[in-house]
């Protein structure tokens, strides 16, 4: 009979478990979509996870199949984006916002959070420009698109939990910043920023707290819901 010693039987389960390529994290992360702009026609969108060793990417395609926009997601190495990182992005439609609006998600690998990118594209007096980047967010915190209410109008709510002590698993204070859309300037700008009184565990207590009510739209973001 073999014995092994504890450190014997972690090195090999680690061994194993790098040893699994991780060329199956990247499957099924291809999404091409034709969307109609104002003054541009149809163009066709296309997201996807190239390989293990560069960024996901998105690309937008006129009728010509000349690319008019292109953003490389994630940040490399600082945020854990690769190896395995993953790409999705949903065409929105909000009154009040650049009709349409590409919203693109990519995941990165991570520990009990993965990180995040977000990105929103749009067509703005006939070009496709980037509206909005996300600060640095992993999936433990939240995204909202839409009326942001109490007299802020149309725009981008973010919200994260504060890391300030510890034990991921107990309550933390949670902060929100509002990025409310500009219609004179074609862009988003910088709000207001809230911050938690008390501590929570759940994001919807957080935010009933502060007076709003929005619910997590990167949860709709189905191909990435294994990062979640």
């Amino acid at each position: 009979m073999i014995n092994f010693s504890l450190s014997s039987y972690v090195l090999l389960v680690v061994t194993l478990f790098l040893s699994v390529p991780l060329t199956a994290v990247c499957e099924d992360m291809a999404q091409t979509q034709i969307v109609e702009f104002p003054h541009l026609g149809k163009c066709e969108i296309q997201a996807r996870s190239i390989d293990n060793n560069r960024l996901p990417i998105v690309q937008i395609l006129n009728s010509n199949k000349s690319i008019i926009f292109q953003a490389e997601m994630g940040k490399p190495f600082e945020l854990g984006f690769f190896p395995g990182a993953g790409i999705e992005f949903q065409v929105r439609h909000i009154k009040g916002l650049p009709d349409p609006l590409i919203v693109v998600v990519s995941a990165g690998q991570g520990g009990s959070a993965s990180p995040l990118d977000v990105v929103i594209i749009g067509a703005v007096s006939g070009r496709i420009q980037l509206l909005w980047k996300t600060p640095a967010m992993t999936t433990d915190d939240g995204l909202f698109i839409g009326n942001l209410g109490g007299g802020s109008g149309i725009g981008i709510a973010v919200w994260r939990r504060d890391e300030d002590d510890t034990c991921h698993l107990c309550p933390h204070h949670f902060s929100l910043q509002l990025f409310p859309w500009d219609n004179e300037k074609s862009h988003f700008c910088f709000g207001s920023v809230l911050n938690t009184a008390g501590k929570h565990k759940e994001e919807g207590n957080a935010l009933q707290e502060l007076g709003f009510g929005f619910r997590n739209q990167l949860t709709t973001f189905t191909k990435l819901k294994r990062y979640f």
